[in-house]
């Protein structure tokens, strides 16, 4: 399965020459918000391919780390192991691109969210002094001791009407915005979870980018 045609996938059974051929695809599009569930399960899967194949290229690199005596022994005989070794260094080589693409993503996704997150809190912050400000107004002519002198003031049953009809648009009104606040704040919470999230992401990743360029120093 994996193969691209347009913006969707052709299932087949050799996925992993899927991601082999399309790695920088996969690097991008596994790092980008907001996925589907079946391309989050395509995604995972190309998690593991990537630490299959780290775990490949590390076990290339302990064989020619054992190979390095004999190499320098016999030089001359050992184009293939010094093939292996270049292909080896072009494979660590590629996967450090692949992982510098994932970070340059994933350092968009945190600015995208953090800036989310400012724009959301601002609009907390409007709707609660909007609130307040109507909940002032409310107290200081709909108090405990007023609100039936209020309704009871009335001058005719139209005024009676009026003003209890006033009252009820009024709360309607408050209530409404207490609901868009709570709507926000639970919005809100979901942002800072997925900038934690990508934030976690990132070190995995930069210490990821490490461990490749270490090995690439010892090849």
């Amino acid at each position: 399965c994996g193969a691209k045609n347009g913006d969707k996938f052709v299932y087949r059974a050799d996925e992993n020459d899927e991601f082999e051929a399309n790695e920088d695809y996969y690097w991008q599009l596994c790092t980008t918000r907001g996925l589907d569930e079946a391309t989050t399960r395509m995604c995972a899967r190309f998690r593991a391919y990537e630490d299959s194949k780290r775990r490949s290229i590390e076990g290339n690199i302990r064989d020619l780390n054992n190979q390095i005596a004999d190499i320098k022994a016999n030089i001359m005989s050992q184009g293939q192991r010094l093939n292996d070794i270049n292909n080896t260094i072009a494979s660590v080589e590629k996967q450090i691109k692949g992982i510098e693409i994932e970070i340059k993503t994933i350092e968009t996704n945190i600015d995208d969210i953090t800036n989310q997150i400012i724009e959301r809190e601002q609009k907390i912050e409007e709707l609660n002094d909007g609130i307040k400000t109507r909940m002032v107004a409310l107290q200081s002519t709909m108090s405990l001791n007023t609100y039936i002198s209020f309704i009871m003031g009335a001058n005719s049953f139209v005024d009676l009407l009026r003003r209890v009809n006033a009252i009820n648009q009024f709360t309607s009104y408050d209530v409404s915005k207490i609901k868009q606040m709570e709507e926000e704040k639970v919005l809100l919470q979901k942002d800072k979870e997925e900038l934690q999230a990508q934030k976690d992401e990132q070190v995995k990743k930069r210490a990821e980018l490490e461990a490749y360029k270490q090995d690439l120093n010892v090849l």
